[in-house]
């Protein structure tokens, strides 16, 4: 059903979708399995509940980006892989940024056995220059054959919301992608949450050895999400290895929405890598589990990235 991958998407791009604008078929179109391709693999950086009236709300309102009730355009690459499809029904989205006091709440825990006290450069989520990354995006679906596709992401300006300034993250791909913003905070970097004033989540701390665990949630969408991060991992992609990586794990618990506003349970994990200097090389992520019908797993590899 369209309306299911709508929200399975919008939930991976955002942590807060609700929906899809009430549009069902049984039979989804070529447009819509390109968008869904796309879409699974979108960042999490978003945090897209989209705008019910399908326009960007106003600075003053403090929310975010824009999306489209009739399952149109959705969220995008925020880290870098691939885009999405579909809009939201309407619902506003809480969030927490740990330590913040924005959205619903969120607790974040020191790192324990993990040495070091220093500061992670910001290099690893570039927010600054002209930098540009190139993404291969294979996405894989209960019953169906793998696609792939490829995506690019680049910086684009700055906006002020709820008194703090984000950098505008832009996404090109075969399909429309909305902008995403996303602002370098003392402890980290952090994604503003579209459809939920002034709220923000945590997406890379600045030092995984003093927050190597954190928590949060943004209803009505996500139930939970509990983050962590490592530091010093190592990430091959063909012949080039990347050293010092930020390994970033998101598992959550998402509500799937129901035409009639029932909603069941739907666990996502993230796991993401980023480089010094370059910023994102690889996110996998899985929506379900293995062999449930709404299972899908997307993997997105670096190919190239610019400074």
């Amino acid at each position: 059903m369209y309306w299911k991958m709508c929200t399975y998407e919008l939930v991976l791009c955002g942590l807060a979708a609700v929906g899809c604008g009430g549009r069902v078929t049984d039979q989804v179109s070529d447009a819509a399995q390109e968008k869904a391709m796309f879409s699974s693999s979108n960042e999490i950086d978003n945090l897209a509940t989209g705008d019910a009236a399908g326009q960007e709300a106003d600075d003053d309102a403090a929310s975010v980006g824009r999306g489209a009730s009739d399952g149109g355009a959705g969220g995008g690459a925020g880290g870098g892989a691939g885009g999405s499809a579909g809009g939201s029904a309407g619902g506003s989205a809480g969030g927490s940024a740990g330590g913040s006091g924005l959205g619903t709440g969120s607790d974040r825990s020191q790192g324990a056995g993990i040495a070091g006290e220093g500061s992670v450069t910001p290099s690893y989520f570039p927010l600054d220059g002209n930098p540009r990354w190139e993404y291969e995006v294979e996405v894989t679906q209960t019953g169906k054959e793998p696609q792939r596709a490829k995506a690019t992401r680049s910086l684009g300006g700055k906006k002020t919301i709820a008194g703090k300034e984000y950098v505008r993250v832009v996404t090109e791909s075969t399909i429309p992608v909305p902008d995403q913003y996303c602002r370098e905070g003392s402890d980290g970097v952090y994604a503003a949450v579209q459809g939920a004033q002034g709220s923000e989540l945590l997406i890379l701390p600045a030092d995984p050895a003093r927050t190597d665990r954190w928590t949060g949630s943004a209803p009505p969408a996500v139930k939970s999400l509990e983050g962590r991060a490592t530091g010093g991992e190592r990430y091959r992609i063909a012949d080039r290895e990347f050293s010092d990586c930020i390994q970033v794990s998101l598992t959550m618990t998402i509500v799937e929405r129901g035409l009639f506003g029932s909603g069941k349970d739907v666990p996502v994990r993230m796991d993401r890598w980023f480089a010094p200097g370059i910023g994102m090389v690889a996110e996998i992520r899985e929506v379900s589990a293995p062999g449930e019908s709404n299972y899908m797993k997307s993997v997105s590899r670096l190919i190239r990235s610019e400074r």
